[in-house]
């Protein structure tokens, strides 16, 4: 058990024993409980997840396809402090019994990969993409939270963030490493170990950010400053860029509301080096709601994604055939152009403990699809039901067939604490 697993543990079982409404520490420097959250406040929370997977492929029988049953455990610290002080902790394992670490890595992953999800790049099992080890131990967040005179606002740590107003794909979300999982409802990557300084003007909203992960010198981090333009109440505009060594990205994005209409658009250019010629990549998307049930609404979003170095044909994959093995792959950001279409019923009518969602995903550079439909219930109090059935179709070397994919099932139910 390396370092990290060791501090992990540790953290879990201190939040596992030490379950206290309230912490604080007085200036004479004694230790107390203190159960007014006005001033100081130490809440502790989390959630444990049972999942299970059944990924059907059309070359397999049924009893040689593959099952997981992943279960994950999340908990986090939160210390709300005096002054605006705030420090904040997450950490979860994730348990997964049917892992055999010994299973050699042959047959094509599905198209949502592990990497993408944890950051983890180690071996991965064959069919599922997940890491090839049974229990696996992640720090998620780890940050200081202050201010200065309350005009600059600091964030230091490990620290989740995404940029973008797209629903589905974000080009401007270069500060993390990995794509966030569009078959996921919830962003389960790792946060990013960085300095952030949040700097309100007017409206306006300013971002000055230092990124540390793998900076052992200050040549090797990056530097990133994003700002938000309110253009009504209803609209804004915000410009993003990262540089990092010859690394360089620029992008933009707009959004616009217009009666139960919801416009957006995301664009980005990416240079990896001084020597390399520059890619592009760029969103268009809309969201219309219609509203039933007094407080409820039926929400319909479309959306469209180009990039310029996406491959445009499945024939070009001859050359990929592996790469769906490896942390390289880039699920959904494999080909040129992508669509999606997606309807979301929240609690409808006398079914006021679910919600359902269909949702269809297209590769438009090779024709292959996913359709995917998911129910959320909390029929019993506490707990959250969902279940998916995602069916992939169209051509049958696309991107979202390849390998012989043809029908996932899952189940899962999550407790909140």
């Amino acid at each position: 058990m390396n370092k990290q697993n060791i501090m992990l543990f540790i953290f879990f079982f201190i939040c596992l024993t030490y379950h206290l409404p309230g912490y604080a520490e007085d200036s004479s420097g004694s230790s107390s409980f203190d159960f007014d959250f006005k001033d100081n406040s130490l809440q502790i929370g989390g959630f444990l997840r049972s999942e299970i997977y059944y990924y059907g492929n059309q070359h397999g029988k049924l009893s040689e396809n593959t099952i997981s049953a992943p279960q994950t455990a999340s908990i986090y610290l939160d210390s709300k402090l005096r002054n605006g002080i705030r420090a904040f902790i997450r950490g979860k394992d994730i348990y997964d019994p049917t892992i055999d670490s010994t299973e050699e890595n042959t047959q094509i992953s599905p198209t949502t990969t592990e990497s993408t999800r944890t950051g983890h790049t180690g071996e991965r099992t064959g069919r599922t993409g997940r890491p090839n080890v049974e229990n696996l131990l992640q720090l998620e967040e780890m940050k200081l939270m202050f201010n200065i005179n309350k005009t600059v606002f600091i964030t230091a740590g490990k620290s989740k963030i995404k940029w973008g107003v797209s629903k589905f794909w974000n080009p401007t979300d270069f500060i993390n490493n990995y794509h966030q999982d569009i078959l996921k409802t919830v962003d389960e990557r790792l946060g990013v170990p960085l300095i952030k300084a949040h700097i309100p003007v007017d409206t306006s909203n300013i971002y000055l950010l230092t990124i540390l992960e793998d900076s052992s010198t200050s040549a090797k981090a990056g530097y990133a400053a994003r700002m938000e333009i309110p253009i009504s109440t209803k609209s804004e505009f915000t410009l993003s860029a990262l540089h990092r060594g010859g690394h360089k990205n620029y992008g933009g994005d707009f959004s616009i509301g217009v009666g139960n209409f919801d416009f957006y658009a995301e664009a980005a250019m990416v240079q990896e080096s001084s020597d390399a010629s520059r890619s592009t990549a760029y969103t268009l998307g809309a969201s219309y709601e219609i509203g039933y049930a007094d407080k409820e609404s039926l929400i319909i979003t479309g959306e469209y994604f180009h990039q310029s170095d996406g491959l445009s044909d499945a024939q070009n994959y001859t050359n990929y055939t592996y790469s769906f093995l490896t942390p390289s792959y880039r699920p959904f950001y494999h080909s040129r152009d992508y669509a999606m279409v997606s309807i979301t019923m929240p609690r409808p009518f006398s079914w006021s403990d679910y919600t359902f969602n269909l949702f269809n995903l297209e590769n438009i550079s090779d024709q292959s699809y996913i359709l995917k439909f998911r129910v959320e219930s909390k029929a019993i109090q506490d707990i959250l039901f969902a279940t998916e059935v995602t069916y992939h179709y169209g051509h049958t070397y696309g991107e979202f067939r390849y390998g012989g994919q043809l029908l996932d099932l899952s189940l899962s139910a999550e407790v909140n604490f």
